[in-house]
């Protein structure tokens, strides 16, 4: 059987289809989510690699043009993942991030969109809460384990809007947000979405109100802010701070809220079980 071809296009793609047939391992390259110029939807899972956006990512797709009602966006990031100088909206849906490196990053959240970060890097990265719309409480949430920052963390930390679990996390050099509780700190403490435990901050700048959220946390030369009046509280509430640095400042504490200083490493705290390297704001996975 003779087989004529016209042009040189025939024959690069005749030779082409041989080789997917011949191979059925062979797998034509598919292009990166990242380089399409729409918002998500569905299930998305990002192959590991280096990626720098270059469209703002919108998780949460409308279907009909001009309705309110989004689809949401499943997103899975892994081992080997690395996202640089993007503009992430977590509108409707979840990322969920497994060993992902974000640097230079502006990450936002509207109600009903989430963030769960396990074993992540967040290098000098803008976290916030994104969108117009609100619940009285926790409006974006956001899950940390494991991870480490460098640089900022999320600010303005509102309870209108923020919501937060953060276990086993380390900070380097981050102006940690003034929190802005919203009736009586001694009840909103207990909430869910109220969880800062055992983490490292390491030259963080640590205002009151943040660190009544934390439990079980060591601080290594970290400056302390202010006895803040504003905080409104009914009843009295307390912490223990664990001080890493003898010569470092002390914590200050309002009216009706009592700070325990222990001096010393008595507690495993901050990601132990991460292998990072650190160069100034730069993170690396080892």
């Amino acid at each position: 059987m003779k087989i004529l071809f016209k042009s040189i296009q025939d024959i690069l793609m005749f030779s082409l289809a041989v080789l997917t047939m011949a191979s059925p391992a062979f797998v034509l390259a598919q292009s990166s989510p990242f380089d399409v110029e729409k918002d998500w939807r569905g299930q998305v899972d990002i192959a590991p690699g280096k990626y720098q956006p270059k469209f703002k990512v919108v998780l949460g797709a409308r279907l009909i043009p001009g309705d309110k009602k989004l689809e949401p966006a499943q997103v899975t990031t892994g081992s080997g993942t690395e996202i640089e100088k993007a503009d992430i909206l977590i509108d409707e849906g979840q990322w969920n991030a497994q060993g992902t490196r974000f640097a230079d990053t502006q990450l936002k959240i509207d109600l009903g969109g989430e963030l769960v970060a396990t074993n992540s890097l967040f290098q000098d990265c803008v976290l916030r809460k994104g969108g117009a719309w609100f619940v009285r409480y926790h409006s974006s949430k956001w899950t940390f384990n494991q991870c480490v920052f460098t640089g900022q963390f999320i600010a303005p930390m509102k309870l209108v809007d923020i919501g937060v679990k953060v276990t086993n996390c380390t900070f380097y050099d981050v102006d940690l947000s003034v929190v802005q509780y919203r009736e009586d700190i001694a009840e909103e403490l207990t909430h869910e979405w109220m969880k800062i435990e055992n983490c490292r901050f390491v030259r963080c700048k640590v205002p009151e109100s943040f660190l009544l959220m934390t439990k079980n946390c060591v601080f290594d030369g970290c400056t302390f802010g202010r006895a803040e009046s504003e905080i409104p509280i009914r009843s009295p509430v307390s912490v223990q701070v664990h001080l890493l640095n003898a010569n470092s400042s002390k914590p200050k504490a309002g009216k009706n809220r009592d700070i325990t200083v222990i001096q010393g490493d008595i507690l495993i705290a901050g990601a132990t079980s991460l292998q990072y390297q650190r160069n100034g704001k730069t993170l690396s996975f080892k």
